[in-house]
């Protein structure tokens, strides 16, 4: 389970780069919350890659992808002013699929 869960945050993390790199350039977010989403990002993919060698990151992993969930709906709020219940759960659920398989692959 743990090797599927680091095959899939692979690329996951690529696209959340190329999402906060756009996020960036068409919303016209402050360089730190574009910086933030690109670095956890790329922990993200750096993590599925330690996932499918074998190492044990995965303590670390939720606590990433927690941190990048609350980076996201603070971006969400700085492109509105406000965010929706669309930004919390149904735009998580990737982040929450992760997280069932790592826990999985734990036990």
């Amino acid at each position: 389970m743990l090797e599927i869960a680091g095959f899939l945050m692979v690329p996951y993390g690529v696209i959340g780069v190329f999402r906060a790199t756009e996020q960036g350039r068409r919303h016209r977010l402050p360089p730190r919350a574009v910086l933030a989403l690109v670095l956890l990002a790329t922990l993200v993919t750096i993590a599925g890659l330690g996932l499918m060698l074998g190492s044990p990151i995965a303590v670390f992993i939720p606590f990433v992808l927690l941190a990048r969930r609350g980076v996201l709906l603070y971006t969400a709020r700085l492109r509105r002013g406000y965010w929706r219940w669309y930004d919390l759960w149904p735009g998580a659920w990737p982040d929450a699929a992760l997280l069932l398989l790592l826990l999985f692959g734990s036990l």
